[in-house]
């Protein structure tokens, strides 16, 4: 009997440390990204946006803050765009870095920071963030994008620019988000 308990203690304490150095890496995270938290798109509609995107193959596709990587694969995978992504949360990048070299794909993540980024040869940008870091993107957007390129964003327009169109999005569960659409 007081072996179970002891393996059972044991086991509670290690659930409970893994707990709290996970809470510890998400508070580093928020610090770091400026408290921006990791949330995925959802999956079913990574697919309906790269296809309102009308990607070419051979254009540049960034994804600014790309978490898991899943608009990357697809983007190079489906449409044959060279894709880019920018991630600063370590779980998020290793998960992604990992399932780009598991499906083989040509897509690049980057440890980094966008808004150290060169925007300059992006075709098409996607990003799902806060309204605070769109209004720094906003800006970043306007000094470094070429005409012609292409502005998706998830959730959240830019504050001060009005999108060229608006798609309304719906899941099976009757879920609705928007992507704001934007030409430059």
């Amino acid at each position: 009997m007081l072996i179970i308990l002891s393996v059972l203690y044991t086991i509670l304490f290690v659930i409970v440390l893994f707990g709290m150095i996970m809470q510890g890496v998400t508070v580093i995270s928020l610090i770091f990204t400026r408290g921006v938290p990791f949330v995925s798109t959802p999956s079913k509609r990574v697919a309906i946006i790269l296809a309102a995107a009308k990607i070419k193959p051979g254009q540049i596709f960034l994804d600014l803050g790309c978490g898991k990587g899943e608009f990357l694969i697809e983007a190079s995978r489906d449409y044959g765009a060279t894709a880019i992504g920018y991630e600063v949360s370590l779980w998020p990048y290793l998960w992604a870095k990992a399932r780009i070299m598991i499906s083989r794909s040509t897509a690049t993540i980057k440890f980094a920071s966008f808004l150290k980024a060169d925007l300059s040869q992006a075709d098409v940008i996607y990003c799902y963030l806060l309204r605070g870091m769109m209004a720094k993107l906003e800006k970043k957007f306007v000094a470094e994008l070429k005409p012609g390129s292409r502005v998706f964003t998830y959730a959240f327009p830019l504050p001060n620019r009005q999108p060229n169109e608006i798609v309304k999005i719906k899941d099976e569960r009757k879920v609705e988000g928007n992507l704001y659409i934007y030409f430059y």
